[in-house]
């Protein structure tokens, strides 16, 4: 199902209910009051909010109201708007996004009986030039991060060690998008953030069999690896050994 923008009135009876998908909500004219989680937004022509998706919201308004509503319910959502709705958020509508809100309220009913393809098509130009617009205004430039704060990214790893971890899941730690955080993580370690997990992994690995008595196979579910196997093949790449052969060799150590 595409992403759609349309013009309607909240009720002015109080109503409760979530989505399966996030929602931008914009005030036009009148006065429409939200509540999100524990936060009331006066939507009106200064006023909007972002609800993320499966979030209860309660809602209605005060006599005569407008508002635009854009939901985005494709499958995918690409990593801008999962950034957007990381959580309910309250924004000011300055002059030029008000411009283009007045342009929006008069164009989307005009393409309300054109063709399904038709209304489609402008509708998602519409929430396209919302969601930049809003980008632009939430997260500047100046505030993207240039360089990745390795001991937030350590601390995750190792508090995760044994779990499934992607790329999103680091990224989001330092708030920003997987493909600026993979190109920032090469530039401040010199290697992919998959070849730094697998690094550290192993080298907690090596530890463990060191410092406890920990079977190899529960050293490979702790550290992460999907299989004993896994884990004795990284390890000898690494390090030149299995770890059978460092168990063995602090046996007899001991």
């Amino acid at each position: 199902m595409p992403n759609s923008a349309f013009v309607f009135e909240s009720p002015k009876e109080p109503e409760e209910h979530k989505h399966r998908y996030p929602q931008l909500v914009f005030g036009i004219s009148g006065c429409s009051k939200i509540r999100v989680e524990e936060t009331d937004v006066n939507l009106d022509q200064l006023r909007g909010c972002a609800i993320p998706s499966q979030t209860y919201h309660h809602f209605f308004g005060h006599q005569e109201n407008r508002n635009i509503t854009i939901n985005f319910t494709q499958t995918r959502l690409d990593d801008t708007i999962k950034r957007i709705f990381e959580q309910p958020r309250v924004f000011t509508i300055d002059l030029s996004m008000r411009k283009f809100i007045q342009f929006a309220t008069l164009e989307l009913p005009e393409y309300e009986g054109s063709s399904e393809i038709g209304h489609d098509a402008f509708s998602q130009n519409i929430v396209n030039i919302f969601k930049q617009l809003l980008t632009d205004r939430i997260f500047p430039e100046n505030e993207t991060p240039q360089r990745i704060d390795l001991e937030v990214i350590d601390r995750y790893l190792d508090n995760h060690m044994s779990e499934k971890i992607c790329v999103e899941d680091l990224a989001r730690k330092v708030h920003t998008s997987p493909s600026h955080f993979f190109t920032l993580f090469r530039q401040e370690t010199g290697i992919s953030p998959r070849q730094y997990l697998i690094k550290r992994r192993v080298e907690k690995a090596r530890q463990l069999l060191e410092t406890t008595r920990m079977s190899i196979v529960e050293i490979s579910n702790e550290t992460g690896f999907s299989s004993q196997s896994a884990l004795n093949n990284t390890f000898k790449a690494q390090f030149g050994c299995t770890p059978g052969s460092i168990r063995k060799a602090e046996a007899v150590c001991l």
